[in-house]
């Protein structure tokens, strides 16, 4: 079996990245603007990460996501295209 890379980033670093994958065939799963963002719709200061990745976890709140909002084509705010690139290589259960 082949090994896959795949790289994950906040759209605030993306030009270099993104033409280093697509040089390489790479695949890049992007978070637009920021992976708190994408899973909470806000942005959260640093001292607040561990906390509520925390409660999103325990309260499950992970299963209230969009999938709309998951797998995105174009990058607009509060979106990602995690589930394009997973859909790939990992089957849904």
């Amino acid at each position: 079996m082949a090994i896959q890379l795949i790289f994950c980033l906040e759209t605030n670093e993306m030009n270099q990245i993104t033409r280093f994958c697509e040089q390489h065939s790479y695949d890049l799963i992007w978070f637009c603007h920021d992976v708190e963002d994408v899973f909470l719709g806000k942005k959260i200061s640093d001292s607040q990460k561990v906390s509520e990745s925390g409660t999103l976890r325990r309260n499950e709140r992970i299963k209230d996501l969009s999938r709309d909002k998951l797998s995105c084509n174009v990058k607009k705010a509060h979106t990602s295209n995690i589930l394009n690139i997973l859909d790939q290589y990992l089957p849904r259960i």
